[in-house]
């Protein structure tokens, strides 16, 4: 699987695991959406963005983000599809995922 991948999340850069088919070279360790890495992400996701979950984050990162212009992006608790009255998160655990991503933005 490959950053190209339509499941693909993120890469985390201090994980490096040895690149396929040249393993002298590394690349970040992959996440996909629930896919091969248990649903989980590495702990220094985790620390950053407040969620195990490859989907969490990239709910937040898709439907919870406004696009300011070309250069700045900002997080909302908002989404239009409401998670938070749908059931899918909770109001505190979506709270701080959000802050996370104002905090350091999306990898």
């Amino acid at each position: 699987m490959c950053g190209m991948c339509p499941d693909y999340v993120a890469s985390c850069w201090v994980c490096t695991q040895p690149m396929r088919g040249n393993p002298d070279k590394t690349i970040g360790k992959q996440f996909f959406l629930e896919m091969g890495t248990n649903g989980r992400f590495c702990e220094h996701f985790i620390e950053r963005y407040k969620t195990y979950s490859p989907c969490m984050y990239d709910h937040v990162n898709h439907d919870h983000c406004i696009d300011y212009d070309d250069e700045k992006e900002a997080w909302q608790y908002e989404c239009d599809e409401n998670c938070v009255e749908n059931g899918w998160y909770t109001q505190d655990h979506l709270r701080a995922v959000v802050d996370a991503f104002n905090e350091w933005g999306d990898v």
